[in-house]
């Protein structure tokens, strides 16, 4: 029998995914329906994606299929090194170069993908992102760096 890697794949990472933020979760009060404490809706949450996560495990397991490609690493270290990037450039250097520096690293996950058009996309990604957490949500960081 084959498994359909990729359902059984998918309802690995999301069993981990929702068994993680569940095991996170513990120590908030998770009141009731009424009464909804911080707790309650990342169990619920939590909980369904357990849930859809097993399920996918037994539907792979059940039904015979075809395999799916292998997963290449280097655009998942590439994405992984990105996300780092922007962790670690947000805060000291603002979300502008933040954003820009980490779609440019992002981008060499893509065969093909230009310089230029990354470093335009992540001008317009930075943009927007700082419309919406710096003016529209007012969080506390900066766009540029230096700014306070």
């Amino acid at each position: 029998m084959l498994l359909k890697s990729s359902d059984f794949g998918t309802g690995i990472l999301l069993v981990c995914v929702g068994g993680l933020f569940l095991l996170l979760g513990t120590g908030l009060d998770r009141g009731t329906a009424f009464m909804m404490g911080p707790g309650y809706f990342p169990t619920i949450v939590s909980g369904l994606t357990l849930l859809v996560g097993a399920a996918l495990i037994v539907r792979s397991l059940l039904h015979a299929g075809i395999e799916t490609a292998e997963m290449r690493l280097y655009p998942v270290i590439m994405v992984c090194l990105a996300m780092l990037a922007f962790t670690l450039l947000v805060k000291p250097a603002g979300l502008l170069i933040a954003a820009v520096v980490s779609v440019a690293i992002a981008s060499k996950a893509i065969a093909g993908t230009s310089l230029t058009k990354a470093l335009i996309a992540g001008l317009c990604v930075s943009v927007v992102a700082g419309v919406i957490f710096i003016y529209l949500l007012r969080l506390s960081m900066t766009f540029l760096p230096g700014q306070f």
